[in-house]
């Protein structure tokens, strides 16, 4: 038995998380016992000890989803109740901000990564983060997909319009006034005819600063603004995209990303934290220093106008996905950790 501990509140309106995903995969390897669902911070963390305590005897290794927000301390605490009963337990380490976490608390990420049985990570940046800083062993099992889930998109036909997608919550963090900068200077400054799609559930008041710079910038007809929308409704929606455009102040290995890749679409980033590891400057898209919305537009305004360059760039952008297909490559090496 396999128990998996993270925060399962996708029945609250959540992004599913890698407990609620990974741990659907795993049951084709092992049985798994998941925790939790509870709303309250403090009942899911009673929850996940609860359910370590009950499957005490039959749990051969705890997964503990492990972020660098105060979601560490529930990890934490997790690790030190599986060590008390000598139970074998592995974080998995998520957040673009990890590096902060291990700043501002050494001494407890350092205990809890070594009384692991294995560290897991899901990127090469996250492991150099905790590899620099502690005698540890991290092992890159990447996030997955399952690639037969997404078609890839072929170059569609000219409308004479440069339709950008856009998939991430609204949030400070990701930055989304950013992409309506990049819009008003394509179109401005670049005499551009664009069509901006955004897509995501509005977590902060972001979604009400783009909405603030879209009558600003008079961008009404260039800018479409979505909430939370189903995979198969924004899978049909990136139907009809050129690129894809991520914007984020932090991030580590995103999905949204991975998944834009899969469906072929070539990517303009921020190159910030793990972004370079997932996305090779030149080979599957551009990546732009953080704020810099002169450069990504520079980048895009290249693309417009060269169908074969993207056609290139969307090829690289579907095989790099390839890497992370649940199925032919990153099964196995879930298995190797919990034989």
């Amino acid at each position: 038995m396999i128990i998996f501990l993270g925060n399962k509140l996708s029945k609250y309106g959540k992004n599913p998380t890698t407990v609620e995903t990974l741990g659907e995969r795993l049951k084709e390897l092992d049985v798994v016992v998941s925790a939790s669902d509870m709303k309250n911070p403090i009942m899911r963390i009673f929850h996940m000890w609860w359910i370590i305590w009950r499957n005490r005897k039959k749990a051969k290794n705890v997964l503990i989803d492990t972020y660098s927000t105060s979601a560490f301390h529930f990890a934490w605490t997790a690790g030190r109740f599986c060590k008390s009963l000598n139970i074998p337990y592995t974080p998995i380490i998520h957040g673009g901000q990890f590096e902060s976490r291990i700043k501002s608390s050494a001494d407890l990420v350092s205990n809890y990564l070594r009384d692991a049985k294995y560290v897991v990570a899901p990127s090469e940046y996250l492991k150099n983060v905790i590899e620099s800083n502690f005698d540890i062993k991290v092992h890159i099992v990447p996030n997955a997909i399952d690639l037969k889930q997404y078609d890839f998109i072929p170059e569609k036909l000219d409308d004479g319009k440069l339709h950008i997608f856009w998939l991430r919550a609204f949030q400070s963090i990701y930055n989304p006034e950013l992409a309506i900068e990049i819009v008003n200077n394509l179109k401005n400054n670049f005499k551009i005819d664009v069509e901006l799609s955004m897509v995501g559930p509005d977590k902060d008041s972001s979604r009400e600063s783009v909405k603030d710079l879209i009558s600003k910038y008079d961008l009404n007809e260039s800018v479409n603004l979505y909430g939370k929308l189903q995979p198969a409704e924004w899978k049909e929606l990136a139907k009809t995209a050129d690129l894809f455009l991520n914007t984020t102040r932090v991030d580590n290995m995103p999905v949204s990303v991975i998944e834009a890749m899969a469906l072929g679409l070539p990517i303009i980033s921020t190159d910030v934290g793990g972004i370079p590891f997932l996305v090779t400057h030149g080979e599957e898209g551009y990546l732009f220093p953080s704020e810099d919305w002169s450069a990504a537009s520079s980048f895009i305004a290249k693309l417009a106008n060269d169908k074969e360059h993207r056609k290139v760039l969307r090829i690289n952008a579907r095989r790099k996905a390839q890497s992370m297909d649940w199925e032919s490559a990153v099964r196995n090496k879930w298995q190797e950790i919990l034989k």
